[in-house]
Order: C-alpha cells, then structure tokens, then sequence
C-alpha cells in the first residue's frame, strides 16, 4: 500500500501540475509565442513530483524479504507512501494554480513590450522624413504621445515587468516544489527506520503474529508513522492552500502594479514556513522510531504531536491564504495595507508556530516511554 499511495498520489499531482501549466502555455502562445518555452518551467517541475514517487516506490520495493518483513516496517513503509504522496499532491496543486496564473500576467507584459516594440519602428518608418524635414521646431511630432493623447507603453519597461514577474514565479515555484522535496526526505527516513533489523522474535513464523511486548512494538510503529502522516501532510496542506491563494493574488497584483510584485510574495514565503515546520516536526518523530526500544506509549503521542503540528499548520495556511490573496488585491490601488496585511500574516503563522511548540513537547513526553528510558 505505501508504493501504491505513493506513486498515485505523486503522479496526481504532476498530472494536475502539468494540466494547470498547461492551460497557461496555450494561454501564452496566444499572447507572445515568442515565449512559449519560458512557460515550461512549472511543467518541469510538475515533473519532478512524479520522480519523488518513483524514487520512493522503488525504495519500499527494495525492502521487500518475506523472511524479514513484518508489521513493525510494513506500517513504517505504509506510512512513508503516504507522506510522500500527500506532500506531491499538495506541491502539485499549489505549482498548478501559481503556474496558470503567473503565465497569463507574464504573457500580457511581454506582448504589450513587442507590440510596443513593433510600432515604434512603424512609426519611425512613416513619421521619421516629415519629422526630420519639420527640424525640432513648431509642429515637431511628440514621440511619447500617441494619437489619442496618452502615453505608449515602453517596451524596456514592459520587458523589465515581465522580468519581474517571472522572477517572481520561478520563486513561488521553488516554495512549491519544496513541499514535495519535504515529504520524499521525511518518507525516505521512514523509510531507513522500516529496514532497521529487529528483534528475533519478530521474525519468527508466523511473519504477522506480534506478541504484544512494550519493547519494538507495532502498535507503536503504526501510530508513530501516523503522527508523522498527519504531522507533515497537514502541515504541507496548509502551506500549499498558503502558497496556492497567495500566488493567485500576487498575479493579480503584477497586472495592476507591478512595482510592487515581489512585495506580494511575502504570504507565499510565510506559507512555506509551515511546511518547514511539518517537516521538522515529521524528521523529528521519525528518528525517533527505533526497532530495539520504540513503544505503544511512545507511538501514542508521537501521533498526539502529529495532529498538533498537522492541524495548527493547517488553519494557517488557510488564515495566510485568505489574508494574502485578498490583501495583495487591495494592495494594487493602496500602499498602506501593506502594514496591517504584514500583522495579520504574523498573527496566522504564530498558529503554526505554537502547534510546533506543543508537538515537540508531547514528543519530549514520549522519550519517557522508550525501553531505554528505564533500562
């Protein structure tokens, strides 16, 4: 089951990545073919989610000995799968939602920068005899000023929006894509403490039959990779649904004022935060599972800290992303918000903070039940 949830759900979440980037490209064929490649950026790293999952089947696979395997790694490894695929499919989406909107906003500069481009050299080509004959006196023609009275656009400052933009999408991407990078490392290290040799009794036929000892138990195995599933897929939800909103908003920002694009950022960056929380709290747990001496009561908080991280990271990733999607809109007509938008994204993310706090603290607890602990 761990190389089934962890191949599907990676390879959903490439898929949806890819088909949201997708939609962009065909967008921006339409606006600058020009460009076209540049927009293949998300598409590859869409792609990469997938090769997180491949890597991470074919590490379970690797594992498998009839004569060695048994609860205590088949829950490990369980558990591992479905760290792995959560995190790819949540990384998926937030790729597929930043990609479709960033590519359109990226596309409407770099064609407003060539049609720009192209019509000053028709002009120059229709304009250029008269005006040089009329000499820089009365009736000379006004290059900054069009037909109808108002301003061109100029296509250096058309181009260097588009830099922008796309210095700000190749960001929110990389935030993105570390939420699957996350899930692989956390599921790898569930992963090495799945294939940690165990007790002889363990092994002994039949392969499935645990005696219900304090010392390498299973039942502590399953709900210490639980806490870890929970502790890192609900930490990633959140910073993806953060990531996801925000990064609509600040494309939406780009359109309306692009100086103030990588400004717009700030919520995804804050987001990402929590998948670094998840992610350490996930390590954490995860090193701590040990064949010799891990036990039920251990197992039992480990899961208790796995909700607290997973379930606080996840209400604010949802507070950060209401807050930096509609703040980022506002903040294209008025400057001030951007204050009060910074406050209120430290208020949501201290939620986050305080699960972490309160998570180690119950996995400090279940130190105390380890075999170890009271030889």
């Amino acid at each position: 089951m761990g190389v089934v949830v962890s191949l599907t759900f990676c390879t959903l979440g490439a898929a949806y990545g890819m088909a949201k980037s997708a939609l962009g490209v065909v967008r921006l064929a339409h606006l600058a073919p020009s460009a076209i490649f540049r927009g293949l950026i998300p598409v590859i790293m869409a792609e990469l989610l997938a090769i997180y999952g491949f890597i991470t089947s074919l590490n379970i696979i690797s594992g498998f000995e009839i004569t060695k395997f048994n609860s205590f790694s088949g829950y490990l490894d369980f558990g591992a799968g479905l760290v792995v695929g959560l995190s790819c499919l949540a990384s998926g989406l937030s790729i597929g939602a930043i990609a479709e909107a960033n590519i359109k906003s990226y596309g409407h500069y770099i064609r407003r920068s060539e049609k720009s481009t192209e019509t000053e050299k028709e002009k120059k080509k229709k304009t250029g005899g008269l005006a040089d004959a009329a000499g820089t006196g009365y009736g000379t023609v006004d290059k900054s000023v069009t037909s109808h009275g108002k301003n061109e656009s100029n296509p250096m400052e058309d181009k260097a929006a588009a830099a922008r933009i796309m210095t700000a999408k190749v960001l929110m991407l990389i935030f993105a894509e570390g939420i699957g990078l996350y899930g692989m490392i956390v599921g790898l290290l569930m992963h090495n403490a799945a294939s940690q040799p165990v007790p002889d009794y363990m092994i002994s036929p039949p392969v499935f039959a645990f005696p219900e000892d304090p010392c390498g138990s299973a039942t502590g195995a399953f709900f210490g990779g639980a806490g870890v599933v929970v502790a890192v897929g609900g930490a990633l939800a959140g910073a993806s649904m953060g990531i996801s909103r925000s990064g609509v908003g600040a494309a939406h920002l780009a359109v309306r004022c692009i100086e103030r694009v990588l400004r717009g950022t700030t919520p995804v960056v804050m987001s990402e935060l929590l998948a670094i929380y998840g992610f350490v709290a996930g390590l954490v747990i995860a090193l701590g599972i040990n064949a010799d001496s891990y036990t039920a009561f251990s197992g039992y908080l480990d899961f208790a800290a796995g909700c607290s991280v997973g379930f606080g990271c996840l209400g604010s990733g949802f507070a950060i992303g209401c807050v930096g999607d509609a703040c980022n809109r506002v903040y294209s007509k008025q400057d001030k918000i951007f204050s009060a938008m910074v406050l209120i994204l430290i208020f949501a993310e201290a939620l986050g903070l305080y699960s972490l706090i309160v998570g180690l603290s119950l996995h400090n607890n279940g130190l105390r039940g380890l075999c170890s602990a009271h030889s």
